[in-house]
């Protein structure tokens, strides 16, 4: 019995070190590659950045009782982020049962023309796939409304601090 024990663990043993192989490839490439990267990490090309020209793109944050937070992320958001402002939009994503969340957010759609709040079909806390989802379907009936198409959409969570160069 303790011999056929020491055959199971030997094939497992010699099993995860063969199925490991691919990872000890790729970390290999890692460390052989780093002070390579190591060099570039700090080169941004502003120039290149602020060459190509700015596309409409769409922001989603999905809030559940996130009054605390919602505002200052996205003041600083909008403060801080080098892209024009009317070119990205901002859809928050909150539920009809929160309504401090909700104040919060209309307050936000008065202060920013290109913040739209986009209150769920179902009371919260739905899933995250759900409120997005919600969210998409609404900002497609904003593209058809305005007649127009964003190039992109962003998702972010309302405790993210973005940098301040991502959308470009």
């Amino acid at each position: 019995m303790g011999k056929v024990i020491y055959v199971i663990w030997l094939i497992l043993a010699i099993g995860f070190i063969f199925f490991s192989i691919d990872d000890l490839i790729w970390d290999f490439a890692y460390f052989v590659t780093f002070r390579r990267r190591q060099k570039d990490i700090y080169k941004l090309d502003f120039d290149v950045l602020y060459s190509v020209p700015p596309k409409l793109l769409a922001v989603i944050i999905a809030a559940w009782h996130e009054d605390n937070v919602l505002e200052k992320v996205v003041d600083h958001f909008i403060a801080t982020t080098h892209y024009p402002q009317s070119m990205y939009h901002i859809f928050l994503g909150v539920y009809p049962n929160d309504p401090a969340t909700i104040d919060v957010a209309r307050r936000l759609e008065k202060k920013y023309e290109n913040v739209h709040v986009v209150i769920n079909r179902m009371d919260g806390p739905t899933s995250k796939a759900q409120n997005l989802n919600n969210v998409l379907s609404n900002i497609r009936q904003f593209e058809q409304s305005h007649n127009w198409r964003f190039s992109s959409v962003t998702i972010h969570d309302s405790e993210d601090v973005v940098h301040p160069y991502e959308l470009r």
